[in-house]
This record gives C-alpha cells, structure tokens and sequence, in this order.
C-alpha cells in the first residue's frame, strides 16, 4: 500500500509539473537509488532547465522523452522496458560500498520507512548482509546493479559517476544540458549545498574503517554486484 500511496503521488506531480503532459521532458536522469538524485536535481535547476516531474517504478516507456534542444528534464528510478528513441538519456551510479552504507543511513534515520524497525533492531553486519543479499522484500545489491546496467546498454543511456558529478557540477550539466555558456559554476555549487531529504548529516560510527572492509568483502565474494559496477564505468 505504501508503495502504490507513493508512485500516486509521484504521477500527481509528473502531471503538475508539466502541465499535465502539455511540457515534455528533452532529458531523462535516471540512477541507481542512492546515486545522486536529489543533487544532480539542483544542479540542473540552477543552470536554468525546467523540471518536469520523477518516475518512479513505470515502465520506461511511460517517460515521455522527446527530441530537441535539452531545456526540459524528468528524473526516475526505473530500470523496466524500452525509452522513446529520442531525447537524451543517462544513468548516475555510484560505488556499491557507497551506496550501501547511505542505504543504510537513511533507513535508520526515517521512522517513516517500511525497513526502519527492522533495521535498528539490527547491527551493522546484518543490516549490510541484508542490502547486499536481500531479503524481507528487499532485492539485493547485485541484482539491482545487473538490471540498471542491463537498462543502461538496453536503451543506449550514458553513464555519469556520483563522485564526478559533486566535483565537478558545472562538466555535468554542460554534458547533460544545452545552458547558458556564461553560467557560474559557483552558483551550481551553492545549490549544491541546500538541504535535500537524502542528504547525511554525520557519519555512521567507524564508517571509514567499515567502508573499507565492506569494499574487500564486495571485490572477493559479491562478484556479480562488483562486475556490473565496473562495466557502468565504461558506459559511454
């Protein structure tokens, strides 16, 4: 129910933000949970696109891309079926190591998730054993990369690191977008930096060390989630 309650809502604002369909979107960002959402949404608003909504587990053919100059963008979350051949798409990832870790920093934090009881009556190993391997309704790590690494080449998306996007926001937004040459990387980062519902606070305890162990762990016994990483970064 929650879900449904949720991908309503998310239809609701598509249709308001575009004017119930009359706006279409030139640009889709679509990412792996965990990726960048939120920020890569700031930054292309403060280079003066238009946001036209997020797509949130659809078929890709309901996201309406079109052709033409890249002024209007659209977000999602789907790795289903087959985009409109037009328009331009790309797909934010990110290490899994960091995205499993921020999966777990964020349910803990939000009462409001389905998994939050679950997980703080857990400890730090088996909440990760669950993200990695899956479990109470959760698909795991691997399986979420294969597929949006099966969409990605499936309907010819561009790939675009996490990690690069934060350095570097005004090559992002030149790389997606058609905008103003004289726009100021500064303002971007300012953006950047404003509040947004995923955003971490703090570290979890030891996360550094944690992090490190977590990275061996996904090299040596998670080789399917770590061969789809890989084959992300050589998205063109």
């Amino acid at each position: 129910m929650p879900g449904l309650i949720s991908n309503l809502r998310h239809g609701i604002q598509f249709a308001l933000h575009s004017r119930l369909g009359l706006r279409k979107p030139q640009l889709l960002i679509n990412s792996i949970p965990k990726s960048g959402t939120h920020l890569a949404h700031q930054y292309l608003k403060g280079a003066g696109l238009h946001y036209l909504g997020y797509v949130r587990g659809e078929q890709s053919e309901r996201v309406p891309l079109i052709a033409g100059p890249r002024r209007n963008f659209a977000l999602a979350h789907v790795y289903r079926g087959m985009l409109p051949d037009a328009g331009e798409r790309f797909l934010l990832y990110r290490d899994p190591v960091d995205v499993a870790v921020s999966m777990l920093a964020y349910i803990s934090a939000r009462p409001d998730h389905p998994r939050h009881a679950l997980f703080r009556a857990r400890n730090f190993e088996e909440n990760m054993a669950m993200i990695l391997r899956g479990g109470e309704g959760l698909e795991s790590l691997a399986d979420r990369y294969v597929n949006y690494r099966d969409w990605a080449l499936r309907n010819g998306a561009s790939g675009i690191a996490f990690e690069q996007m934060r350095q570097a926001p005004l090559a992002f937004v030149r790389r997606c977008a058609d905008v103003d040459a004289a726009i100021d990387e500064a303002v971007l980062l300012r953006k950047g930096n404003r509040w947004n519902p995923t955003r971490r606070a703090r570290k979890l305890e030891a996360e550094d060390a944690r992090k490190a162990e977590l990275r061996s762990w996904i090299q040596e016994k998670e080789e399917r989630l770590w061969d789809a990483y890989q084959e992300l970064q050589s998205l063109p």
